[in-house]
């Protein structure tokens, strides 16, 4: 999921997304939890449910809060398998979070705040 069009559609009033996603390149690997986790982020950033189905990955339901509250399993396994997920969406009747309103402001003044003390830094270096 991509975090500026979660919160773009967050936004414009969406009370739940869905994700699918082809995770067949990733096989086996870690990238699959890593794939469903970033989809938590997503979640939590602009308190929204999000519904996942992937084809040979996670296939979940993720709450507002970030919790995971329900996820395909199938003989103890919950990745590469085949099966249908169904369960409610989790509507959370709230305001936007900042991060919806605001976006990446915050992350980008503490950049712009890191260069100018670097630089103020370097230059106190060369000057005295």
């Amino acid at each position: 999921t991509v975090a500026s069009l979660v919160r773009k559609f967050r936004k414009n009033g969406v009370d739940f997304m869905v994700n699918i996603t082809n995770d067949a390149w990733f096989c086996d690997s870690s990238e699959l939890d890593q794939h469903l986790a970033i989809m938590v982020f997503r979640a939590i950033e602009n308190r929204i449910c999000i519904t996942r189905a992937a084809n040979t990955g996670i296939s979940s339901f993720v709450a507002p809060s970030g919790e995971i509250y329900d996820y395909l399993v199938r003989n103890g396994k919950y990745r590469e398998i085949d099966g249908v997920l169904h369960n409610k969406i989790r509507f959370v009747n709230t305001t936007n979070t900042w991060y919806t309103n605001y976006g990446d402001v915050f992350a980008i003044s503490c950049l712009l705040a890191t260069t100018v003390l670097l630089l103020i830094t370097v230059t106190r270096r060369i000057f005295t």
